[in-house]
């Protein structure tokens, strides 16, 4: 990725009770720095948000978010792994994009500004919570898409 840099997000890992880092690539802006990831594990930041960095011993990390883009973040944990390819199509078709982890069970869901998420994602979801298929969390809800 020419032009791009990494930028580290320290952050606390419940599952591992420990500070973890997971580091994602950045367009530089000037003086700020454009998302070009969505997070798997941070909170607070989306695909597209502008931030600015402070850099410790020659690696930049995270300092805060300048602009938001609009793209909110949610993670989804599969507890019926069946259903796993069914809730990605579906969301894939809706207008979001897909990150595969490590993990198999585990998928983060970036929803651009356009998609209508309180109508059309989050209806999707609560069904799968219901029927005890899934879990989700809001890692970074957009004020485009928190109304």
């Amino acid at each position: 990725m020419e032009n791009y840099v990494k930028i580290q997000f320290p952050f606390y890992h419940e599952g591992e009770k420990k500070e973890w880092k997971e580091r994602m690539w950045a367009r530089p802006m000037g003086q700020h720095y454009e998302l070009s990831n969505t997070p798997i594990y941070v909170k607070e930041y989306s695909f597209g948000d502008v931030i600015s960095v402070k850099n410790i011993d020659g690696e930049l990390f995270v300092d805060e978010l300048i602009q938001e883009s609009g793209h909110s973040t949610i993670r989804i944990v599969f507890h019926d792994m069946n259903m796993r390819d069914f809730t990605v199509t579906k969301i894939g078709d809706l207008g979001c994009d897909i990150v595969v982890t490590d993990k198999p069970q585990l998928i983060a869901v970036d929803i651009p500004p356009a998609v209508d998420y309180r109508n059309s994602v989050l209806p999707l979801l609560e069904d799968g919570l219901r029927a005890d298929q899934l879990g989700y969390e809001e890692a970074c809800i957009s004020t485009k898409h928190s109304g």
